[in-house]
């Protein structure tokens, strides 16, 4: 490619090549500075889909552990219906002897 931007580069004044070079220089640090950020970039995306998930599988542990306190609590509940049942049918046994 050197020898195409050579071709246009022909017959121009000193200080247009000067100018010339000064702009590719920049374009190319531009290039570099570009690729650079995009590094960080896909990195910053890496970092925040890891987190994404760490906080979804924070907010299902969650979920979960709610259910099964839930659970653990309605079975309480039901153990205890079922011992006041039991004592009510007693008491009804015993009233009826």
């Amino acid at each position: 490619m050197s020898w195409a931007e050579e071709d246009w580069t022909v017959g121009l004044s000193g200080r247009v090549l000067q100018k010339v070079k000064e702009l590719q220089v920049f374009k190319e640090r531009l290039s570099r500075e570009n690729k650079q950020k995009q590094l960080q970039l896909d990195n910053i995306h890496t970092n925040l889909e890891k987190q994404t998930a760490k906080v979804n599988t924070e907010v299902l542990y969650e979920q979960n552990a709610f259910c099964y306190f839930t659970a653990a609590h309605a079975v309480f509940d039901l153990v205890r219906l079922y011992h006041f049942c039991i004592y009510f049918l007693c008491s009804l046994a015993c009233c009826k002897l």
